[in-house]
């Protein structure tokens, strides 16, 4: 009998030791706690009564038959282009703290469960490559180092895929080409569920400021035209959002959906939160990390330097910020 194979991350998300929400000063914990899986019962700890989740059958197909329980998360894709967010390019302190805890998610999973479960790091960077205004090349070697990291720290449980994998022989414009001709919506279906579906009008939101910040400090655009662009860049997003997604699922039908984002327990996703710390789900692609004795948290470069944050290195090849010597 298991103890449990895994903790779920709710809205709210959970800590690595022990069943505690961690974002107890926020209204999330109203609406439902963390929940983890024991076999042969799924509790729940919860104020609320929360559905069933949708991830135990499929869990426990792989458990029944006591095989490695396979896993994908979209995530890792290119660092942000714009400076006030990000140091550079390439992946830094951050990128190495997300990728070990999800690594490490795999190893608590493999001491309760001994065939373990390997989390597959679907990047989708050259999916978005124009619309994001990262080039190729940038996205390329920002994923190659990802690859480098797993593999210099010995991230075992980690591996990665991209379009590359599966549309061998094209262009990176062609693999986006093919795509959408194969998961692709029209982007009227956009327009039309952002106008008439809340849920959607909430996404379409929130990419679209990420996109207006970052349009806003590259290139020269007034706000006024950054703000023009990035809506119509968002209805873009969306669209190839949904199909990188679909392309997911077609490719790996069998794995546990992971996902960046906090989600609820009736959710698809286990939303997985990469860097320890506050009540903010933030990702290392737009932040950078900063290091406060022994805390840490991802923060805009701007609001890391505000503070008196220091330029530091970690093995004189990953950035980070060290707020413990202001």
């Amino acid at each position: 009998r298991f103890r449990f194979i895994m903790f779920l991350y709710l809205h709210g998300g959970v800590s690595f030791s022990g069943l505690r929400p961690v974002c107890s000063g926020c209204r999330c914990n109203q609406r439902g706690y963390a929940a983890f899986i024991l076999f042969p019962h799924f509790f729940v700890i919860a104020r609320v009564q929360l559905r069933r989740a949708k991830q135990l059958d499929q869990i426990q197909k792989h458990v029944s038959r006591r095989l490695p329980i396979p896993m994908v998360i979209l995530g890792f894709p290119a660092k942000s282009p714009n400076r006030k967010k990000t140091f550079s390019d390439l992946p830094d302190l951050g990128e190495i703290e997300g990728l070990k805890r999800l690594n490490y998610l795999a190893h608590l999973i493999k001491l309760h469960y001994s065939p373990g479960a390997h989390i597959r790091i679907c990047s989708d960077g050259h999916v978005f490559t124009d619309i994001v205004r990262v080039s190729d090349e940038a996205i390329h070697a920002y994923q190659t180092a990802i690859e480098e990291i797993i593999s210099d720290f010995e991230l075992s449980n980690l591996s990665t895929f991209s379009m590359s994998n599966l549309y061998q022989g094209l262009t990176y414009e062609g693999m986006r080409e093919r795509l959408l001709k194969e998961f692709g919506l029209p982007l009227a279906h956009y327009h039309e569920s952002v106008k008439n579906d809340f849920e959607s009008k909430i996404l379409f939101n929130g990419m679209h400021r990420f996109l207006f910040e970052d349009y806003s400090e590259v290139g020269t655009w007034s706000r006024t035209q950054a703000r023009n662009a990035a809506k119509a860049s968002t209805y873009e997003l969306m669209q190839r959002s949904q199909a990188f997604g679909q392309l997911i699922a077609s490719a790996f039908p069998a794995a546990v959906r992971l996902s960046i984002h906090p989600q609820l327990a009736a959710s698809s996703k286990i939303g997985v939160k990469l860097v320890p710390g506050g009540n903010h789900w933030a990702t290392p692609w737009h932040n950078v990390l900063v290091v406060d004795n022994h805390q840490r948290a991802l923060m805009h470069r701007s609001k890391a330097e505000s503070l008196g944050a220091k330029l530091r290195w970690f093995e004189d090849k990953y950035a980070f910020y060290d707020l413990t010597e202001k």
